[in-house]
């Protein structure tokens, strides 16, 4: 809305001023009536020349500041700033004349009548023919803001204040400078009310005169005044009102408007806050509760100060009394106790028998003549140990909760004060005031705190509890909600301090909160939705309901608080994706086209006109199948389909230019709502140039066929027994092939773990089929299969008869670390692999099975139409490879891993010894003296790394041959301590000729940190 007036009064203003720009043209082909539009705005619009001078301010403006039109004509925009904010707005002013739009500015103006009025807005300039010709601003009045600000501040000073101030006259004048200051007005006195008499005594003045004073420093309990005053109503007057005995007095000083707030305490009248002005002709509204709020923090600290002074002086008195006035001590209202050098009970005043719990007709208390230390109604109170400490001098003082010998409950105040002499201690005197009746509040608290805990704790959205406006009590979710780590940072605020200032509706926070809350407290439940800020400034959306709820005679507010940020996020969004698209759009390298739902372009930036060579009218008529190459029109329609379904899209793709000429183009594509309507938004990207790059690669890399590498791994299989005997494995593959691009050591890698999953799926024996075949994939194809795209392909599949899969488990065999097996059998990591290689070659793969009926997997790699370069093939004969009686520890957790490598090596004249975990390695080590050759060891062990078990094997045996081998990669694989130590390594999954292979070179090397360098090389050889 704030814009909206910013558009309207901008293009007003033009009008208004004769200044024509093309944006006005553009933006109104219709004339308005812009005056009427801005007289009748609530904001405060004013235009203004570069000199200074007014040039229009709208009437919301004249309301505010008081002047006229005709005043306003002759007067300069800094003839109406407030001195202080004069160099400031200067400064301001030139740095719009230069071209900057100055936003969220705050602003200090003086009214007619010489008030400051508070402004925030925006200020901007236009331009006619490069040169500024009329300034633009639009402001709010935020001067009731800033005056709840001021008087929040000044009642929190107040309170601080107070809490160190233990002389009354320093406190009556801190609250009576606190008075003056929150209403503005220019004087004032505090009263008390003389407990005995009743009459009223002015305790504190300022800026009255002495003849004033000399007449209204005292009124009689029965006049006027004090009946006034004592009736309890604050009273808000002016002169023409007030009719009392010091009407002629307030006269002849000058007073035009008197605030009179009674002082109370525990509901009753102990004196009264008098705040005049001289100049004011009545008590601003805006600063009647503030008074109020002060006034009952005099009653509350008058109360705090005598209580504190009457104990200082009762300690300082009761102890010489006690011999001469034994009477006064048996009236005192303060429990007395007195102990002897042994801390026994001597004497107890009646006051402290009754909150022992003695009767009043007993004479005689049980406790006199006992140890204090060894009641069980003391013990319980943990005073023992401070209670020794009287024998050192030191003072005790604190509060307690006391069981009395009769099991009444109390909360008591008290003083110990020891008596001393030459060092010795010769007793004690304890004085107690009883302050039950101030802990009740508290207590009930903590009784509902009882009752509601568990639900409170466990609850998802955020609790509060609420005493007037602010939290006392909240549960953990609303910790985890506003970004806080302990309940210090939520207790004793209130709602707004975890708000922004306005509420999306433009409502000042506070008095909105206030408003719920008032609203709640009157018995009406609050439901709303609000906007909350975290600790650290996050913004959220959240959802409200407020309830009252009483517990120990008192009234409470529960909130709860669910978080509704995610929904509100989406929304959020995609309005800000609307407001904000248009500087990307514009500037971006790449072309940005966006779509209706039938494909047409609607709209496009000008990277798009530049790559596809239209100008802009032209390419707006154009849909996207007018400039894609015809060969590629499916992907466009898959573009359509995906987008509108709500999925994002990436894919790349042959355009056309204006001129024929195509290009390699990358696109990416997701629905978005534009003019409020659904939209496609296509990002095109030319890459031409990087597969031109990729050609130039792929030209110099030299490939296998797909059949070979299979034909290949199937001997590996049947001759190593991989795959058990029970298990046969035949091949049907493809006699002319075609050649793919990929990596070999990752598509024997594919065919392993397709093969060793065939295997697990077949415990009680069967057939795994390799195959290979050309395909060519249609375009009818694709329409059933999305994921596919035309062209020629060599399919790759590996089909078995085992027990087959379920829908649910297929949909899930290609997530990282998803497995049937049970825990220790596999890592679950296999097909994921797979999946990953596959994908980084480019293709795809499909999946068929049903349990009971055996499952395949079809692989789909594109081929090339180039042949790799024929290479000699050297061969490695199986009687090189073999072992010649050396010994080899191999530590391995995964039992099947295990037998295959101490099978494989067994039959290949190695002595095999094994171990499940580090421990167990030691042990055999240990056991059979180091008489070992080389260690082939996991690098993830249940109970300690492999690089660790490597460490301590050396301290036993320096030179032993280290090899490791892992399934993992990443941090898990220990590759960078693998690599610094020196170590050879073998990943997983391998075939047993590769494990013989790296085994012959690493004891022929041993440690030669060459080895590792080409460690991974091994992998794939």
């Amino acid at each position: 809305m704030a814009q909206r007036i910013t558009e309207l009064a901008t293009i007003g203003i033009q009008h208004m001023s004769g200044i024509q720009t093309p944006s006005r043209q553009k933006t109104c082909p219709v004339e308005l009536d812009y005056r009427d539009i801005l007289e009748s705005a609530n904001d405060l619009i004013q235009s203004v020349a570069p000199d200074g001078s007014f040039l229009y301010v709208n009437r919301a403006w004249r309301k505010t500041l008081g002047y006229s039109r005709k005043e306003i004509s002759g007067l300069s925009l800094f003839d109406i700033i407030h001195p202080d904010n004069q160099t400031h707005w200067r400064e301001i002013f030139q740095r719009v004349l230069s071209g900057k739009k100055v936003n969220h500015i705050e602003a200090t103006f003086v009214s007619k009548e010489g008030r400051k009025v508070y402004l925030e807005g925006s200020i901007s300039c236009r331009f006619a023919k490069g040169k500024p010709v009329v300034t633009i601003g639009i402001f709010r009045d935020i001067s009731e803001h800033v005056r709840v600000e001021n008087l929040i501040r000044i009642q929190r000073d107040l309170y601080v204040a107070l809490n160190s101030v233990i002389s009354l006259d320093e406190a009556l004048r801190l609250c009576l400078e606190a008075a003056i200051s929150a209403s503005k007005m220019d004087c004032g006195g505090i009263y008390l009310v003389d407990e005995s008499s009743g009459d009223l005594h002015l305790m504190f003045a300022k800026n009255l005169s002495s003849d004033f004073l000399k007449t209204a420093s005292h009124y009689d309990a029965n006049s006027a005044s004090a009946r006034l005053i004592k009736a309890g109503k604050p009273i808000y007057t002016n002169h023409q009102k007030i009719v009392t005995s010091i009407e002629s007095n307030r006269r002849d000083e000058g007073l035009q408007a008197l605030a009179i707030i009674p002082v109370l305490y525990e509901g009753k009248v102990i004196g009264c806050l008098n705040i005049a002005s001289h100049t004011l002709d009545e008590v601003p509204v805006f600063a009647r509760n503030a008074l109020e709020a002060i006034a009952a923090q005099i009653g509350s600290i008058i109360s705090r100060i005598k209580t504190e002074e009457t104990l200082r002086e009762n300690e300082k008195k009761y102890y010489s009394l006690f011999k001469f006035h034994k009477e006064i001590l048996e009236q005192s209202p303060v429990g007395i106790l007195r102990l002897d050098e042994n801390m026994h009970i001597v004497y107890e005043n009646p006051e402290m028998k009754r909150l022992m719990g003695v009767p009043p007709n007993d004479e005689q208390s049980k406790a006199l003549g006992k140890d204090i230390r060894k009641l069980p109604s003391i013990r319980k109170t943990g005073l023992v140990q401070e209670l020794d400490n009287l024998l050192k001098g030191k003072k005790i003082q604190g509060e307690k909760s006391f069981t009395s010998m009769y099991g009444k409950k109390l909360y008591l105040s008290f003083i110990i004060s020891p008596i001393m002499q030459g060092g010795r201690f010769l007793g004690a005197n304890l004085l107690v005031t009883d302050i039950t009746e101030h802990k009740r509040a508290e207590e009930a608290l903590q009784k509902s705190e009882i009752r509601y805990r568990t639900l409170f704790d466990a609850a998802n959205d955020a609790i509060f509890i609420m005493s007037k406006e602010k939290f006392i009590e909240c549960n953990p979710k609303t910790l985890e909600m506003f970004g806080c780590k302990k309940k210090e940072d939520i207790v004793g605020h209130a709602p707004y301090e975890f708000s922004p200032p306005k509420q999306p509706d433009g409502k000042n926070s506070r008095e909105a909160a206030l408003e719920k809350i008032d609203a709640a407290l009157a018995g009406i439940p609050q439901r709303f939705y609000w906007k909350h800020i975290k600790k650290d400034g996050t913004p959220f959306d959240t959802e409200v309901s407020l309830n009252r709820f009483e517990a120990g005679n008192q009234v409470f507010l529960q909130a709860i608080v669910r978080d509704i940020s995610e929904r509100k996020r989406t929304e959020e969004a995609l309005r800000k994706s609307e407001e904000q698209y248009r500087g990307i759009f514009e500037s971006a390298t790449d072309a940005f086209l966006i779509f209706n739902l039938n494909g047409e372009i609607v709209e496009a930036n000008p990277a798009a006109c530049k790559m596809y060579g239209y100008s802009y009218k032209e390419l707006i008529k154009l849909s996207g199948k007018d400039i894609v190459h015809s060969d590629y029109s499916h992907t466009f329609e898959d573009f359509i389909k995906q987008v509108t379904s709500g999925n994002k899209f990436h894919a790349e793709s042959i355009d056309v230019r204006k001129d024929g000429s195509t290009f390699n183009v990358e696109i990416q594509g997701t629905l978005f709502n534009y003019q409020g309507k659904p939209h496609l938004l296509s990002v095109v990207r030319d890459i031409s140039e990087r597969k031109h790059l990729q050609e130039q690669l792929r030209q110099a890399q030299k490939m296998e066929a797909v059949g070979a590498l299979a034909g290949g791994v199937a001997h590996d299989f049947n001759n190593t027994r991989l795959i058990g005997e029970n298990i046969s494995l035949c091949t049907d593959l493809e006699s002319d092939i075609w050649t793919v691009e990929g990596d070999t050591a990752n598509i024997e890698q594919v065919i392993m773990n397709l093969v060793v999953n065939a295997r697990d799926a077949m415990p009680e024996g069967g057939q795994i089929s390799i195959k290979t075949r050309n395909v060519t994939v249609d375009k009818k194809y694709c329409r059933t299969h999305s994921y596919a795209r035309p062209g020629k392909f060599v399919s790759l599949s590996v089909q078995d008869t085992g027990i087959g899969m379920k829908e649910d488990i297929i949909d899930r065999i290609f997530e990282p670390f998803f497995s049937t097996k049970r825990a220790g059998q596999g890592t679950g990591l296999g097909l994921s692999v797979v999946y990953g290689i596959i994908k980084k070659h480019e293709g795809w793969i499909e999946v068929e099975s049903s349990p009971g009926s055996g499952s395949t997997f079809k692989i789909y790699l594109p081929a090339v139409s180039w042949k790799p370069e024929k290479e000699k093939t050297k061969y490695v004969t199986s009687k090189r490879l073999k072992g010649h009686g050396e010994r080899i520890l191999v530590v391995e957790d995964d039992e099947s891993v295990r037998e295959f490598t101490t099978r494989g090596l067994s039959q290949n004249g190695y002595v095999v010894t094994t171990a499940k975990n580090a421990q167990e390695a030691i042990k055999v080590f240990q056991k059979n003296k180091a008489n070992f050759n080389l260690v082939v060891s996991d690098v993830v062990l249940p109970d300690e790394t492999g690089p660790r078990l490597a460490k301590r094997l050396r301290k036993l045996k320096p030179d032993i041959g280290i090899l490791f081998t892992s399934g993992y990669s990443g941090e898990k694989s220990n590759w960078q301590t693998i690599q610094q130590n020196g170590y050879p390594y073998l990943q997983k999954p391998y075939l047993l000729t590769n494990l013989l292979k790296v085994i012959n070179e690493v004891l022929k090397n041993k440690c030669n940190p060459e080895l590792v360098r080409k460690g991974l090389k091994l992998k794939s050889s």
